[in-house]
């Protein structure tokens, strides 16, 4: 059936322009993916029209059926055609279909169907061009085989006028072949209709396997004008009772009258006339008419088939009327339309939101970068003034560590589609949550806004749970607080311990500030990705919109649970439910003993100013220091000093031999074996860690360093391995 208004003219648009510079640069639908980028570049005011078209042909790949787009000119040339259509064809790819049917719609169905197929198109079109349209017809495969397809499709006119015809083509040849029984079911009756004087003594068995238990199956003479009814059901058993006879126009006017909807009337009492009867059948075509039946002021979707009792001409007045009921098969279709709406408009919103990431990283990221920038110009002119030179530092020392936080979002929210290692060791919660006041009540102060914490409800202190994941949590939920928390507003964070059991207790972080709040819709997409209340290009709001994706990942990694309630206007109350084993005793914290003489490091890294500064930290902390620029190198001097060094600090991605090779070469050394290793890399992903303990790394931290964490990594190395 052809489908009115089911794709809007803006999708067809869409597709038809992706056509269009596809053919121009001979791209082939097959290799859109590794040209589509380019096509943007090139075309970058059809940017919308374009990714529509590709997000809409992703869609109707996966869907069930075929799909086609053709032009409706001369040749009606094929635009576009889905994997299913490609593959019910028995083709490997879209070039091979245009190819089997001559790019050409007119070669779809077998040659001795084309000329009944476009009469019946456009018979359909010119009588009823708002109704649903529907044929059949047969095709042939690259195979040559021959397959029965349902063919439910549209015409519709983009603005400049140009007309195209979009098709949903489905295979049934299963269906059909079970109908042929009923036709040659339909002879018989027609032969018994003769041998007993038309209708006198007729097996109403035979009629019966013609249809569904529901349906109403009429015989009817159109020379002579009576209609027999052999099976009645729904509201025209009220006109004509099983079993009798009565006029054929009688019968039909009094059900149109009384139970077809008043605009489709005209349409049902014109195709009922016998005359457009003979002459449809006489062309071979199906007679199928769909209209709506009204009972009880209930609408509900009906079709009407005609066929003929007999299969020689003289044969056509005698025809079988079945009225079915195919309500359930629109409430299906329109549940498809639904379903390609929302999965469009999901699509959308997809793209919206992550354009709007894009203009977000741009922004958050640049003004970091132009800050940096101007604070070393700045610095140069004013290298004689050492207040200007601190000032000028600590410029640059803010704006990078900004610059720093975004990155490590970007590459966290990364990390957490991987399989995360959960690093859980015995803490303190009010320890951990201790260290977290600090910088949130200078954020606060310096914003207006009043912090508060509260931990009187924590019975079982000592936990084992992953302190960098739970502090990450935290911070990302109260960074956010504190930013869509206006002056003189006030955030607070509360610890109560909820539940206790086999030697785990539940805790409930509970996050709640007196902010901007979010309404419904905002808070139903708050999770996602790149999703935000307001945009950095339209407010003073600094972020790109993956603070709670984050934390939604981490509380899930944590096996908790995550709530969280606004009201616009109002506030934001988040709650954060995680359950860890207690630990009995407090565990004695690891106190970092410094030796009387100070460590020896062997700093291995191959880029120049990282080793300096390396070394200089180093030194600076009371470390003593010797280099190397690659492994093959380090494991040189390690094994012509092996009493010489105490600690390895080494790079990971080097030349000649990287960071987990020389980790490897030492651990593999008899005289080598015992000496500590911390690796330091600008990659500090799961899998990163995960690879540096696999060769034997002691501890591995990311870059940029961390002058105190440093210090405290290659103690506790140091220590380990005494």
């Amino acid at each position: 059936m052809h489908h009115h208004n089911s794709i809007n003219t803006t999708l067809i648009l869409a597709l038809t322009t992706l056509t269009s510079h596809l053919l121009s640069h001979h791209i082939s639908w097959e290799e859109v993916p590794d040209h589509f980028d380019a096509l943007l570049s090139e075309y970058p005011d059809q940017k919308e029209l374009l990714q529509l078209a590709f997000q809409a042909t992703e869609i109707m790949d996966s869907m069930p059926g075929g799909f086609l787009l053709y032009k409706d000119d001369a040749r009606q040339t094929i635009l576009y055609a889905n994997q299913n259509l490609v593959r019910l064809f028995e083709c490997e790819t879209f070039e091979q279909l245009k190819k089997l049917t001559n790019n050409s719609f007119l070669h779809f169905m077998i040659p001795e169907e084309q000329e009944m197929v476009m009469q019946t198109i456009a018979g359909q079109i010119a009588i009823h061009p708002d109704s649903l349209d529907q044929l059949e017809y047969q095709i042939e495969t690259r195979h040559g085989r021959r397959l029965w397809v349902e063919d439910h499709g549209h015409r519709i006119a983009l603005e400049n006028g140009d007309p195209f015809f979009y098709v949903f083509i489905t295979d049934i040849t299963s269906r059909v072949q079970k109908r042929t029984e009923r036709d040659l079911h339909v002879e018989n009756i027609e032969n018994q209709i003769r041998s007993y004087k038309r209708f006198q003594n007729m097996h109403t068995e035979v009629i019966e396997s013609l249809s569904d238990h529901d349906d109403t199956v009429l015989y009817a003479d159109l020379e002579d004008h009576f209609i027999y009814s052999f099976r009645i059901s729904g509201p025209i058993s009220r006109i004509v009772p099983e079993g009798s006879v009565l006029d054929y126009r009688h019968l039909f006017d009094k059900y149109l009258e009384q139970y077809v909807a008043r605009e489709d009337q005209a349409y049902l009492r014109l195709h009922t006339e016998p005359q457009l009867i003979r002459s449809q059948l006489k062309a071979g075509q199906a007679v199928i008419l769909h209209y709506r039946e009204i009972e009880n002021e209930t609408p509900r979707h009906m079709e009407m088939r005609i066929a003929p009792a007999g299969k020689d001409d003289k044969d056509l007045d005698r025809i079988i009327i079945r009225f079915h009921s195919i309500e359930a098969q629109i409430e299906s279709e329109h549940q498809q339309k639904e379903e390609l709406a929302h999965a469009l408009e999901t699509t959308r919103r997809a793209t919206r939101a992550k354009d709007t990431f894009l203009a977000n990283v741009s922004h958050d990221m640049r003004t970091p970068m132009n800050g940096i920038l101007g604070s070393i110009l700045l610095g140069r002119r004013k290298l004689a003034d050492p207040q200007s030179t601190q000032n000028t530092y600590d410029d640059i020392e803010r704006s990078a560590r900004q610059l720093m936080a975004q990155i490590n979002k970007l590459l966290e929210t990364s990390a957490l589609q991987s399989a995360p290692i959960m690093a859980c060791e015995t803490h303190s919660l009010c320890e951990v949550t201790d260290k977290l006041v600090p910088e949130m009540q200078a954020i606060a102060r310096e914003a207006g806004i009043c912090f508060s914490i509260a931990q009187d409800a924590i019975i079982h202190d000592q936990a084992s749970f992953d302190a960098g994941k739970l502090t990450r949590i935290l911070e990302y939920v109260l960074m956010n607080a504190l930013t869509y928390t206006p002056q003189n507003g006030s955030v607070s964070l509360s610890i109560r311990e909820t539940d206790f059991a086999q030697d785990q207790a539940t805790y409930e972080f509970r996050i709640e500030d007196t902010g901007i709040g979010m309404n419904k819709e905002q808070l139903d997409h708050i999770f996602e990705p790149f999703d935000r209340v307001s945009n950095t290009t339209e407010s003073k709001v600094q972020g790109i919109g993956l603070g709670l994706t984050i934390v939604s990942g981490l509380v899930e990694l944590m096996n908790g649970t995550i709530d969280m309630k606004s009201q616009p206007g109002k506030g934001t109350c988040v709650s954060i439910t995680l359950t860890f084993p207690v630990v009995a005793s407090k565990e004695t914290a690891t106190v970092k003993r410094q030796p009387a003489e100070p460590l020896h490091v062997l700093v291995v890294e191959d880029n120049e100013l990282n080793r300096e500064i390396a070394m200089e930290l180093l030194e600076d902390i009371g470390f003593r220091t010797s280099e190397a620029v690659d492994g093959n190198i380090a494991i040189h001097m390690l094994k012509t000093a092996p009493e010489a060094y105490d600690i390895v600090l080494t790079d990971i991605q080097m030349p000649n031999m990287n960071g987990w090779e020389l980790a490897r070469a030492i651990r593999s050394h008899p005289r080598l074996a015992s000496i500590p290793i911390v690796s330091i890399s600008a990659n500090s992903f799961e899998s990163d860690i995960q690879n540096s303990m696999q060769a034997g790394i002691d501890y591995h931290i990311g870059k940029p360093i961390d002058p105190d964490m440093l210090e405290n990594t290659l103690y506790k190395a140091y220590e380990k391995n005494k």
